[in-house]
């Protein structure tokens, strides 16, 4: 089982940035890694990023900003914010570029004027495009595009997890990696603490018991207090595996 963290997973910590992030999951032994550049205006560290600095991980991808965020941009400013993943993905010969799919997209065929290897995610219950398998495959006809099955997005739409299963039996061939976190649902889905959280915490295990496949890289996009509880989350999921 490769698994990993999301840099956005250590945000929360304090005074931790994207570079002390990817120390934090080299120190837990993470085999592979997601660089969270979430937000438009907060991407001066990527275009600083070397290859040496992401070195030892076996899969790496980007996590671009949302189809909300992509879209209140400017013509210019997307792309120029594009043109930056494309760069940073040859430059630190990353695996994957991953967007959600949005409006803001049209048929996609933007993406392909920039070098960089896309792949797209299924959206959760408040989203309405690709949140089935009808939807992802008509944006994957559109490009030569992987996916993303984040299963905490699947459950969000069905509680029994069939729909992951279903995302993976479609597209098994063109899944680079999974995602995957819990839920706080003693809180209401318009709270923000409700999404992304720990396993270990919320122990919501039917999410862990239908993952499809362990051949495919696993992040974890988690809030996390400190690097303790990166650690007993590993931990947890290690033991749930075993």
């Amino acid at each position: 089982m490769q698994i990993g963290f999301s840099t956005s997973s250590f945000y929360t910590m304090p005074e931790v940035d994207t570079k002390r992030a990817i120390s934090v999951s080299r120190e837990l032994g993470c085999e592979v890694i997601e660089l969270s550049a979430s937000r438009p205006n907060r991407i001066e560290w990527l275009k600083q990023l070397k290859r040496q600095d992401i070195a030892g991980f076996s899969f790496i991808s980007i996590h671009t900003p949302n189809a909300q965020r992509m879209a209140v941009l400017s013509k210019k400013e997307r792309h120029e914010l594009l043109s930056v993943f494309a760069d940073a993905s040859q430059r630190l010969n990353v695996d994957r570029v991953l967007f959600h799919p949005g409006e803001w997209l049209g048929d996609y065929s933007i993406l392909k004027n920039y070098n960089m290897p896309v792949t797209i995610e299924n959206m959760d219950c408040r989203n309405e495009i690709g949140t089935t398998v009808e939807s992802m495959r008509e944006i994957l006809a559109r490009g030569d595009f992987k996916m993303t099955l984040d299963l905490n997005h699947c459950y969000t739409h069905d509680k029994t997890m069939q729909l992951a299963h279903d995302f993976y039996n479609a597209f098994a061939d063109r899944i680079s990696h999974f995602h995957l976190s819990d839920f706080n649902e003693t809180l209401p889905v318009d709270d923000p603490s409700h999404w992304h959280n720990s396993f270990f915490k919320c122990k919501n295990n039917i999410i862990l018991e239908n993952i499809p496949s362990f051949d495919v890289p696993i992040i974890l996009e988690e809030s996390l207090l400190n690097g303790e509880e990166a650690k007993i989350e590993l931990e947890y999921l290690k033991n749930f595996f075993k």
